[in-house]
């Protein structure tokens, strides 16, 4: 494989969906995950800037405290540490205004990248700033998941943003927070629901694993005194609604879906739309320990979100239908 074995990239991003999505895209293009470092704004950047030696900076515009511009300046006049100064900096905005266009120009950025954005338009960048990646030898999975370029950021997306609109609808406000460093986890309260096809063997399952408090927050936050079989209800019911949103939204992935599951061999036509049934949501509720599947055959993706501090776990597994 080829990589960027001693390159840091610090990635600059209000919204950790879209942060998440840009760290996808890095690791995509050959940068280690863990030389990948994340800030939520320009001063919080500069901060980390000052102690670590990062070869690109990835800035969004719009952001508190201090935006993209902020940032840039304060990169490029930095007195304490000149190697600042000349830092590659990667522009990733929707921002359509051109006095913002031409400020980032006159501060000496290296790329503009529009959002939304594809992960080719980041590896392209990548490259052309970085020059051509090394060839590395492959790494060893740390975590047992299936290699997350297998599996398109926007295929991911459509599942994250049906989480965050399934949670809307009970009044919660959730974040993607930073992957997870266990390979196990312990949760009170699970859902899971199957989307499948059966012309196709196709099945996705879609899991969520809910510690009590957090489960029980949602719930008294909705409906006052918490009722633990209640809670447990309202677990399943938000697998439910996840695959409802979800169902529609991925037909537009049918090639890539069944690719992750049957390989290019004999696969479909560009044309053919693969529509799912969506099963009927089963919950679990006591202390239950989880283990991240280890079957690198099935491709797979895991997302945590937080919910006040606290953390909420969502699976999706994309395999053969076995009940075929």
């Amino acid at each position: 494989m080829v990589g960027y074995n001693d390159k840091k990239v610090l990635v600059v991003e209000n919204s950790k969906v879209v942060s998440g999505i840009i760290k996808k895209a890095l690791i995509a293009s050959g940068i280690n995950s863990e030389n990948i470092t994340t800030a939520t704004d320009g001063h919080q950047a500069l901060l980390i800037a000052e102690l670590v030696d990062f070869s690109l900076v990835t800035t969004a515009v719009h952001m508190k405290l201090k935006d993209g511009a902020q940032l840039l300046e304060g990169l490029r006049k930095n007195a304490k540490k000149e190697s600042l100064n000349k830092m590659p900096v990667l522009v990733i905005s929707s921002e359509t205004d051109l006095d913002y266009a031409q400020k980032f120009l006159d501060l000496g950025i290296q790329g503009f990248i529009k959002k939304p954005f594809k992960t080719e338009d980041i590896q392209n960048s990548v490259r052309q700033i970085l020059g051509e990646p090394e060839t590395l030898d492959a790494p060893e999975s740390s975590d047992g998941t299936s290699d997350d370029g297998a599996i398109s950021e926007e295929f991911i997306k459509a599942f994250t943003d049906s989480a965050f609109d399934a949670l809307g609808q009970y009044m919660v406000t959730a974040d993607i927070a930073e992957p997870l460093e266990e390979e196990t986890w312990t949760s009170y309260f699970s859902s899971n629901i199957t989307l499948t096809n059966k012309d196709h063997n196709i099945r996705i399952s879609i899991s969520l694993y809910f510690p009590q408090k957090v489960a029980c927050d949602i719930y008294a936050g909705i409906f006052g005194e918490v009722d633990m079989e209640q809670v447990n209800g309202v677990v399943q019911e938000l697998g439910n609604i996840i695959g409802g949103i979800v169902k529609p939204k991925i037909t537009g992935f049918s090639s890539e879906i069944y690719e992750l599951v049957h390989g290019s061999n004999g696969g479909i036509d560009e044309e053919t739309v693969i529509h799912f049934d969506l099963g009927l949501p089963e919950g679990k509720m006591g202390d239950e320990e989880t283990t991240i599947p280890n079957d690198c055959a099935k491709p797979k993706f895991i997302v945590p979100f937080s919910v006040d501090e606290e953390l909420f776990i969502y699976m999706v597994q994309i395999e053969k239908n076995v009940e075929n």
